[in-house]
């Protein structure tokens, strides 16, 4: 939302990009390597906390395009679940039982976050009545496929044959020497 939403930017992670370091600070405390999308955020975000750094959220906003379709939709929710139960594994437990709880009662929280922002919001957004059920659907939709992408075989292939057929590993790049960026003098002062 354009006004924002004060309590949420309170909580919201950071992203390779939406966050800003010094050049040689982030070139000494890297990313941490991990094949999920965002889980490196996510673990380099928990790494400065429990180093005592402070995150400061700034007033910037940006607006993003919808989804690029419906098959869209549907890679980023299972993705968006793999990686939820990728995250829980890093941080907190790499229980099984532990893990299908834990995605139980994230789908629970976040069917009911969507619903509580799709009907709480709507009015500033000058969203029409009628339109309320079918965002709901989207919003429920969504997080019904996360959940699924928490158990999906697919979301989590077993071999590395498996992951580089469903597009998950990074490339992996062959360098014989070191690659040189040139900065103006200005890029980070």
């Amino acid at each position: 939302m354009a006004r924002g939403d004060r309590r949420f930017a309170a909580k919201r992670a950071i992203n390779a990009n939406n966050v800003a370091f010094r050049r040689d600070w982030i070139s000494s405390h890297p990313f941490p390597e991990h094949n999920g999308f965002k889980v490196s955020c996510t673990l380099l975000r928990h790494q400065l906390l429990r180093e005592g750094h402070e995150i400061v959220n700034v007033d910037a906003r940006a607006f993003h395009y919808s989804p690029r379709g419906w098959r869209f939709f549907y890679w980023r929710a299972l993705v968006t679940g793999r990686d939820a139960d990728r995250k829980f594994v890093a941080l907190h437990a790499p229980n099984r039982t532990r893990r299908i709880i834990k995605s139980f009662t994230r789908w629970g929280t976040m069917s009911w976050r969507t619903t509580r922002r799709v009907t709480g919001h709507a009015p500033q957004t000058g969203m029409p009545l009628w339109q309320i059920p079918f965002s709901l659907i989207v919003g429920l939709a969504f997080y019904s496929l996360a959940f699924l992408g928490h158990f999906q075989p697919r979301c989590r292939p077993r071999s590395r044959r498996d992951r580089d057929r469903a597009g998950l590993c990074r490339p992996q790049l062959k360098m014989n020497r070191p690659q040189s960026v040139a900065f103006k003098p200005h890029d980070f002062e």
